[in-house]
């Protein structure tokens, strides 16, 4: 990997990072601080059975949210920051971008009239993909079209190596997300029966309340998790598309330097 993509590697994961503290930090400030009574309520709802008049409390989203703890908000950071990484593999993966068309054009007319360091001399110019790949091999044209070959292939795996890391962060979001979801919802049922098995008299419904809590982690790692599965996919297909136009011209540019072979 070139170091500019290194740079521009480390940017995006610092900007992933600054997004999920943001989110957390901000999530974490709109909840407020614990009510010092929160816990004695529960405890009295646990140890005296409730009245079959008295109407279930409704608990509300952002009291879902609040509850999934830090392991919750780790996952929304991670969905976050996924998700502008997307944005930024998206444009990266752009195909005008990495294999303009004007370039193809003027490289092809040169070598056509017999000109590869006119050629040569457009890639250099030019800063996209394609342009790096192509002037790797046109480099090595005196040491016949073998030696391109392998000039560009290597040349084709460093260039594209940086865009198949950000769709690789993408994709391990996607595969970490519900793990972690799952971790917080044994934490949380843990957690739960540990203060039920501390009372004496436990109620029915404070325990599945307890337990509805803890699955709210499991809850957000899926919401997390197979939008960016999907989204993983479908950069996965384009950067497969990529490379097969990169490979295309690639063979282009190496039949002007093949001889007419074996006679026929």
């Amino acid at each position: 990997m070139s170091i500019h993509s290194s740079k521009q590697l480390a940017a995006r994961l610092a900007c992933i990072l600054v997004a999920g503290l943001t989110f957390s930090v901000a999530t974490s400030l709109l909840a407020g601080p614990p009510a010092a009574s929160d816990e004695a309520p529960m405890e009295e709802a646990v140890s005296a059975p409730a009245s079959e008049s008295e109407p279930a409390r409704e608990i509300s989203t952002l009291e879902l949210v609040m509850a999934s703890g830090v392991i919750g908000f780790i996952i929304m950071g991670a969905g976050i920051g996924a998700t502008v990484y997307a944005v930024c593999t998206v444009r990266d993966l752009d195909r005008e971008r990495l294999i303009p068309e004007d370039l193809i054009s003027t490289v092809e007319n040169a070598l056509y009239e017999g000109n590869s360091e006119e050629a040569l001399l457009c890639c250099q110019e030019d800063g996209s993909l394609l342009a790096h790949v192509l002037a790797a091999g046109l480099e090595k044209a005196d040491y016949g079209p073998d030696c391109m070959q392998e000039a560009m292939l290597e040349s084709t795996d460093v260039e594209t190596g940086s865009l198949r890391q950000q769709i690789g962060i993408v994709g391990l979001v996607a595969s970490i997300a519900p793990m972690l979801g799952l971790l917080g919802t044994v934490a949380g049922m843990i957690a739960a029966f540990g203060r039920l098995a501390a009372l004496d008299n436990a109620d029915p419904r404070a325990l599945a309340e307890g337990i509805m809590l803890a699955l709210m982690t499991t809850l957000l790692g899926l919401v997390v998790s197979v939008p960016a599965t999907a989204i993983t996919f479908f950069l996965r297909s384009r950067m497969r598309h990529i490379d097969a136009m990169v490979s295309v011209v690639r063979s282009a540019v190496l039949d002007h330097f093949r001889p007419i072979a074996h006679g026929v």
